[in-house]
């Protein structure tokens, strides 16, 4: 581990203070789970931004994401109450054109 010295107003430095000692941290660990939560947050975005990009570049088809009628939760025209329960395995094959096969929804 390396130590780094940053600069920090004083109010900040209170606030870091009395939440780390809420939850039982020192204020070095505190700043180091906060920088952890701040960095996967900026990836995740910089993730879900590339995934839009991809569908603007290639946007989907209105048949990609195509469920039979038979396993669409409004399908023939009657809404349906459709939930999935905890540990239950759905497959769906989804219609031409989409050549990509099955698809595992998992719960």
């Amino acid at each position: 581990m390396k130590t780094v010295q940053i600069t920090m107003d004083d109010e900040l430095v209170e606030r870091v203070d009395e939440r780390a000692k809420r939850l039982g941290a020192t204020r070095s660990g505190f700043v180091r789970q906060a920088l952890r939560v701040a960095l996967a947050r900026h990836e995740k975005a910089e993730h879900e931004e590339r995934q839009k990009a991809g569908y603007r570049r290639i946007p989907p088809t209105p048949q990609e994401f195509a469920i039979p009628d038979e396993d669409h939760a409004l399908g023939r025209g009657r809404l349906e109450r459709w939930v999935m329960r905890r540990d239950e395995i759905r497959w769906y094959r989804f219609a031409p054109p989409n050549e990509r096969g099955l698809v595992l929804v998992l719960s």
